[in-house]
C-alpha cells in the first residue's frame, strides 16, 4: 500500500474525486456566470426602461413648469393692469379732492362771511324799519290832513247853504 492517494474505493480515487468536484464546480461558475450574466441584462433593461420613463417624467415636469410660469406671467400682467386702473382711480379721487380744496369756500370764512352778512341785513332790516315808521307817519300825516281838508270843506259848504 501507498500513501492512500492512489487507492480505488467502488471506482473512485482521489484524484478523479477531485477531477469530479473541479468539473461540477467549474459548471456551478458557468451556470452561476449565465445567471449573472441574465440578471445582468434584465437589470439594465430595467435600468433602460426606468431611465427612459424619468426621462419622459422630466420632460413632462418641464413642460407643467413652462406652461405654469406662462400662466403666472399673465397673471401678473393682469394683476398689474388692474393694480394701475386702481391706482389711477385713487389719482383722479385724490386731484378731485385736491381741487375742492382749493376751490371750496372754507368753513372758517363762510362763517364770518354769513355774519357780516347777517349785520348788514340786521342794519337794512332796522333802516327799513325806520323808514316804514316815517313812511306810516306821513302816509298818516297826509290822511289827516285829507280828513281834515274834507271836514273843512264839508263845514263851509254847510255854512254856504245854511247862510244864504
Amino acid at each position: 500500500m501507498s500513501d492512500g492517494c492512489d487507492s480505488q474505493v467502488g471506482g473512485w480515487s482521489p484524484n478523479t474525486l477531485r477531477e469530479f468536484i473541479q468539473v461540477m464546480l467549474e459548471e456551478k461558475d458557468k451556470r452561476f456566470e449565465g445567471r449573472f450574466a441574465d440578471f445582468k441584462e434584465s437589470v439594465s433593461s430595467r435600468f433602460a426602461v426606468q431611465s427612459e420613463g424619468v426621462a419622459t417624467a422630466m420632460q413632462a415636469a418641464d413642460r407643467a413648469v413652462s406652461a405654469a410660469l406662462a400662466a403666472a406671467d399673465r397673471a401678473v400682467g393682469k394683476a398689474e393692469a388692474a393694480a394701475e386702473k386702481r391706482f389711477e382711480g385713487v389719482n383722479e379721487f385724490r386731484s378731485t379732492l385736491a381741487d375742492q380744496q382749493r376751490t371750496l369756500l372754507p368753513r372758517i370764512e363762510a362763517d364770518l362771511n354769513f355774519k357780516a352778512l347777517t349785520s348788514r341785513l340786521d342794519t337794512v332790516e332796522s333802516a327799513v324799519r325806520r323808514a316804514e315808521g316815517v313812511g306810516v307817519g306821513v302816509a298818516k300825516g297826509w290822511a289827516l290832513a285829507v280828513g281834515l281838508m274834507g271836514l273843512i270843506s264839508v263845514v263851509i259848504a254847510a255854512l254856504a247853504m245854511f247862510g244864504k
